[in-house]
């Protein structure tokens, strides 16, 4: 029975540890809808920036907003799309 508490903790553990190991982007990704067309990156990292703040202080390393992509303006994805074609 002890021996089964343990091995039920061990394989708990490799659980975690693979399925942290398969985290992409879209595991950490906002999508955000019907904003203003007038909206700017620093309004976005305004608003999420007491939120950042917070997770920050728990976390061991600091929480920052890595790419902010605005559907409505994908010309650099067309651009780097064109160059490698």
């Amino acid at each position: 029975m002890i021996a089964v508490l343990i091995i039920k903790r061990y394989i708990a553990s490799n659980i975690i540890d693979f399925n942290i190991s398969f985290l992409d982007p879209s595991s950490y990704s906002i999508v955000m809808k019907n904003m203003p067309k007038n909206t700017t990156k620093d309004d976005i990292i305004n608003f999420f920036h007491p939120i950042l703040k917070e997770k920050t202080k728990k976390e061991k390393e600091p929480v920052v907003i890595e790419k902010i992509n605005f559907v409505y303006s994908v010309d650099e994805y067309f651009d780097a799309f064109n160059t490698k074609v």
